[in-house]
């Protein structure tokens, strides 16, 4: 995330892809408690304000389906995807596009595309204008019937619990192991990285 500074002046010629690394999927854009979610929620507004002015597009870069930012404890967020939507187009986001990044460090023994794959379906389904009660009916169809129900009342149970897990992303995002550069460690740490 670049944040305009008073002395920075937007390109005339450039569209601009907003990402904000670090954000709590267990809170919407509007309900920002804390000074880093309030602060890039006004960084998201200044932009827009300066996109507009230009006539320049602005694209949201989101997260939905990357697991190097959402941790291998990776919530189902439907309506987190379809709310964010909602409140991208009533900001004047021209788009927003999905980062998918896969899980392959995983065993056998866990299914990441489950989770990544419904995160993926619902914000194309939503991105087309689809309701996320269909979006919803028509994923579960693909479950066996005999774990259906089972399986949705597992996921409408965890994903929230999952979703707060992200606040985390906030303070930790910097310090991320697979980004020793930007992160502030001791020659032990580094080593441990290594």
């Amino acid at each position: 995330m670049l944040e305009l500074q008073d002395d920075m002046i937007t390109s005339e010629r450039l569209d601009t892809l907003f990402a904000y690394w670090g954000r709590d999927y267990s809170k919407d854009w509007l309900s920002c408690d804390r000074a880093e979610e309030r602060r890039a929620y006004d960084a998201l507004e200044t932009w827009v304000g300066e996109t507009n002015k230009r006539r320049k597009q602005l694209t949201v870069f989101e997260y939905y389906s990357d697991h190097f930012m959402l941790t291998p404890l990776f919530p189902m967020m439907p309506e987190r995807i379809c709310n964010d939507l909602r409140q991208y187009k009533a900001l004047g986001i021209d788009a927003i596009t999905n980062l998918v990044v896969p899980y392959p460090q995983a065993g056998p023994e866990y299914s990441w595309k489950w989770a990544q794959g419904y995160n993926s379906y619902a914000f194309a389904r939503l991105a087309w204008g689809d309701s996320l009660a269909t979006v919803q009916h028509q994923f579960w169809q693909g479950c066996p019937e005999a774990d259906r129900a089972f399986i949705q009342e597992l996921a409408v149970a965890i994903g929230p619990l999952l979703e707060r897990i992200s606040s985390f992303n906030v303070p930790l995002f910097p310090a991320r192991a697979v980004d020793v550069k930007s992160a502030s460690v001791t020659k032990e740490q580094a080593g441990e990285i290594k």
